[in-house]
């Protein structure tokens, strides 16, 4: 029942004698190194009127985002509109294909939709972005739930960061490219006996060769190590890297669209959503913190019906917050959040709808202001050697490396609070999952604030006269009691208050 509810190299050389020796012993040594990375998200600059359409995208698990700009849409007359359509938010397993490609054939949909494109040109573009990450579990197992909530707010991140990219990128690089060919010519003294302290070095190296080939299992006259003898032509290395940082406050970025696909292999499943920032989302940020006036629209259904009347299994595909409309025309601001109960007793159901309430505040204050920190390095590198057998060798290696930062610091934000709770099973695993539909609005945080006063003046916290004060006061209105309600029912409800 639904209830409302709130090599250090050791290229020294000794002497021209030990040359050889020397040469056997680094390449025998030399070791390459290899990796991978991921695609950088693409960041392009756009200006007012430009649209940048997301291109396809595998359905691979690295995470990646891409965007595109698109006019927000003018208030109509007599006022102003909640973003779009009602369907603003709501989520959706994927069948058949990835999370990533039904979240991009959703935007491109919509871009000739005239709720999206009522002005195609203006000085304030609504940024829409596609974020996409990998759930790191697959569905049946004990981590699922929290896989789900990991990939949904990394998804957002990636989006957040290549927002960051486009506001803030401070870019650095180096290349370098190093040939060598040819060998130098023989010593004169070649052949010559070697002063004592030089016939010390070269047994200390020969000592040092052998070690090494015995570390390795290479025998002096082996393949391996006649094959690392063999005489180099020319030789090429090849080195890049690159350092790009992006640090940006945001605020009013809403999860307008939840797509999710999984399988047995983590490999495929993945989260997509669809973040936008529109200025009517930036405005009730601004109306939340006082600071602008409340924005208004055309009056819906009330938040807690419309959650119930979407569905339990719908709100299962739906996270972070959205910018809706409430019956009265206020502008509000819709946080969700949901948890699997880490156990099976009635205290891990209850822990479960905690953590939800908990992650969708968190969803509220992340809406009213962040700071994204975005710091990511590419590093390339390659080596071709021409060997006078006339073998070719090219080998390269590289590695990426990214680290995205949000943080909000402390805000008090009263006035949240949960007006419906709903349960439902994952497709995929059957795994009941517990969610919360959190409402904050300008007009909630008013209230909570007024109560708050009131609430403080009252006082009886802090000690006092306490009830030597009561004679002073006028008795109380007598009351007639209510009877309580009688049913054939096992449960019950508490007593009622009386009317307010």
């Amino acid at each position: 029942m639904k209830r409302p509810r709130y090599t250090v190299l050791a290229t020294a050389r000794i002497l021209p004698v030990l040359s050889s020796f020397l040469l056997a012993f680094l390449l025998a040594c030399e070791e390459s190194t290899g990796g991978g990375g991921v695609e950088l998200a693409d960041s392009a600059a756009a200006s007012p009127g430009f649209e940048r359409v997301p291109g396809p995208t595998s359905a691979s698990a690295s995470p990646e985002s891409t965007a595109t700009f698109i006019q927000d849409s003018a208030p109509p007359a007599g006022g102003v509109a909640i973003e779009f359509s009602e369907s603003a938010g709501l989520g959706e397993m994927s069948s058949g294909k990835s999370a990533s490609e039904r979240a991009n054939e959703f935007v491109r949909g919509k871009k000739n939709d005239p709720d999206w494109q009522r002005q195609q040109k203006g000085p304030n573009p609504m940024w829409v972005e596609v974020g996409i990450a990998p759930i790191q579990a697959p569905p049946g197992s004990p981590g699922f739930q929290e896989a789900r909530t990991r990939a949904y707010m990394s998804a957002m991140l990636n989006a957040k960061s290549s927002l960051a990219k486009f506001l803030s990128a401070e870019v650095s690089q180096a290349m370098e490219r190093h040939y060598v060919d040819g060998k130098p010519l023989a010593d004169e003294t070649a052949g010559e006996p070697l002063p004592p302290i030089l016939e010390k070095a070269a047994q200390i190296f020969e000592d040092m060769l052998d070690q090494e080939l015995d570390r390795r299992g290479l025998d002096r006259d082996s393949a391996a190590a006649k094959e690392a003898a063999r005489e180099v032509l020319n030789s090429e290395r090849f080195s890049m890297q690159s350092r790009i940082l992006a640090a940006a406050e945001m605020s009013g970025i809403q999860a307008f669209r939840y797509f999710e696909s999984s399988s047995q292999s983590s490999a495929s499943s993945e989260v997509a959503v669809v973040a936008i920032r529109s200025p009517k989302s930036a405005s009730l940020q601004a109306a939340l913190l006082g600071k602008g006036p409340v924005p208004s629209g055309t009056p819906q259904v009330d938040i807690a019906e419309w959650a119930e009347s979407v569905g339990d299994q719908t709100l299962l595909f739906t996270s972070g917050v959205q910018v809706r409309t409430d019956e009265n025309g206020e502008v509000v601001l819709v946080g969700f959040g949901q948890a699997a109960p880490r156990g099976k007793s009635g205290n891990a159901v209850q822990g479960a709808r905690r953590r939800a309430d908990d992650l969708a505040r968190m969803a509220i204050r992340i809406f009213l202001g962040e700071k994204v920190v975005d710091d990511s390095m590419t590093r390339e590198d390659s080596n071709f050697k021409e060997y006078a057998d006339g073998e070719e060798v090219f080998e390269s290696g590289g590695t990426y490396e990214e680290r995205v930062k949000s943080e909000s610091a402390k805000m008090k934000n009263p006035g949240a609070s949960p007006v419906y709770t709903w349960s439902a099973p994952h497709p995929g695993t059957g795994e009941t999952v517990y969610g919360s539909v959190m409402l904050f609005s300008a007009s909630s945080a008013r209230a909570a604030n007024t109560m708050f006063a009131d609430l403080s003046k009252a006082g009886g916290a802090s000690g006092g006269e306490g009830t030597r004060a009561v004679g002073t006061n006028p008795p109380p209105v007598k009351t007639k009691p209510r009877q309580p309600a009688r049913g054939d029912s096992s449960g019950g409800s508490g007593a009622e208050g009386e009317e307010p």
